[in-house]
């Protein structure tokens, strides 16, 4: 299951995808880690110039990747679509604020967190992800900013302000 989030299955999603076209992807970050995530946004960003990241529960993430369309706005009528709005009110999402909410962030602001890591790209000829997510099953943990409360959804976003270089504090960073 790791190939899903390798440089060289993006490298095949790009070939068939078109200039307006998007790739939607759920990501669990159950028996995760903040390496395991950064290694799968890092393949993410190499290949796509433009992804905004959603989480839908305590536990998985949907990353909307595009080859060049913009996907900073969302269509104020998409919960209206029939068959949309139904499957959407299923998980409590009525309104397009109710998206907007879940929204983490886009590459822009998340590009630089995911960077200092400084986890490798995950890549079926160097598999990362595949080496290292059974200790994190284990282990049975999940990235720091889901872990708990949801109040620490927030957690990396006050390093960005505070530390300025979109670095946790070196007593917050997990070891390799």
């Amino acid at each position: 299951m790791a190939s899903l989030f390798s440089i060289e299955f993006y490298d095949l999603i790009m070939r068939y995808l078109n200039d307006d076209g998007v790739l939607v992807q759920w990501l669990q970050l159950y028996e995760f880690d903040d390496y395991l995530l950064a290694s799968v946004i890092n393949a993410i960003t190499a290949r796509f110039p433009n992804y905004v990241v959603y989480q839908t529960d305590d536990s998985d993430l949907v990353v909307v990747a595009s080859r060049g369309a913009k996907l900073d706005a969302l269509a104020p009528t998409i919960c209206d679509a029939p068959a949309l709005k139904n499957e959407l009110a299923r998980v409590g999402i009525h309104h397009i604020d109710d998206l907007r909410a879940h929204r983490i962030g886009s590459r822009a602001t998340l590009e630089p967190l995911f960077a200092s890591f400084n986890a490798p790209i995950n890549s079926d000829y160097r598999p990362y992800v595949d080496q290292h997510a059974p200790k994190a099953r284990f282990m049975e943990t999940l990235p720091r900013p889901w872990s708990g409360s949801p109040p620490r959804l927030c957690h990396y976003s006050k390093c960005w302000t505070r530390h300025g270089a979109y670095r946790l504090p070196r007593s917050q960073r997990s070891p390799k």
